[in-house]
């Protein structure tokens, strides 16, 4: 980079493309941003330039690219490949880092955690958060918004009969079905069910495979305590947990909402509430890049 394009940068000030950081002790904001250039359109961070377009400078040791290096590599899913480069600007040290703009392959999105990630542990997406920038700031966004689909995506979708079998207060048995909805396969699907205060047994098959647009099929869940007077307001959440073929763990979630029967208030059963369906795990960063590195 000359100087007169620095220059030129400085003046321009902060946007959709550039972001100042006085220091390196504000690489996790840092990061933050070069993952938000990755999911935009790129950008550059530059460090040792204050918030006005004032250079600053900071100090750059032997190890100082490296261990930002690190920290970035350490802190993203997938790994965000970015270049440094630092800057003499009269006698003050500015530190260059350019994050080109990025589809990672399957995952679709780069995403930051304030944890490392684990290179040979299953990720976990609940602790990993996609940014995209937007103007001068750095907005969160939902991956899976930001994710194209693909054809290898699975999408088990789960639906509920509104009946009950027997129970004093809630139903002992009611039926659901489920279909893979998706273009790509649902593998070791198992189904569970959760509530604040009713167990749930039974439900349904477990460590099953479903095909590409499959017809839908009938099970059941079972609440365990369908005779006993537990607190009946909260919603319960039956869900379904299966992976695709590229070891991408998903989870369909469907809101189960407590409901008084109409003739007879003081029994219950339960009406299909809000349906969601997402990622819930990607397979560990190493084999994933190992496999998908150019």
């Amino acid at each position: 980079m000359e100087k007169k394009e620095l220059e030129k940068i400085l003046q321009e000030k902060e946007g959709q493309t550039i972001e100042f950081k006085t220091s390196l002790a504000e690489q996790e904001k840092a990061v933050q941003a070069m993952v938000a250039f990755a999911n935009a359109h790129g950008g550059k961070v530059l460090f040792g330039v204050d918030n006005d377009g004032k250079p600053v400078g900071v100090s750059v040791g032997n190890n100082t690219v490296e261990k930002l290096a690190n920290y970035i590599k350490e802190h993203t899913y997938p790994s965000l490949a970015v270049s440094t480069v630092s800057f003499d600007f009269d006698s003050k040290m500015i530190l260059i880092v350019e994050s080109p703009r990025d589809i990672p392959p399957l995952v679709g999105v780069y995403l930051y955690s304030d944890k490392d990630v684990l290179p040979n542990h299953p990720a976990d997406t609940n602790g990993l958060q996609a940014y995209k920038r937007v103007g001068k700031t750095n907005q969160k966004e939902d991956f899976m918004r930001l994710r194209q689909p693909l054809s290898s995506d699975p999408n088990v979708i789960l639906r509920l009969y509104a009946h009950r079998t027997d129970g004093n207060f809630f139903p002992i048995r009611q039926h659901f079905c489920y279909s893979n909805d998706g273009p790509g396969y649902a593998f070791r699907v198992a189904f569970d069910a959760v509530h604040s205060a009713y167990k749930f047994k039974e439900v349904g098959p477990k460590n099953v495979s479903l095909p590409p647009r499959s017809k839908s099929q009938e099970s059941y869940v079972c609440v365990l305590n369908a005779n006993e007077d537990l607190d009946k307001a909260q919603p319960a959440y039956l869900k379904a947990t299966y992976e695709d073929k590229n070891g991408f763990t998903w989870q369909s979630v469907l809101e189960l909402l407590p409901t008084p029967e109409a003739k007879e208030p003081h029994r219950y059963y339960f009406q299909a509430g809000q349906f969601s369906r997402k990622i819930i795990r990607f397979p560990p960063k190493m084999g994933y890049e190992k496999t998908h590195s150019n």
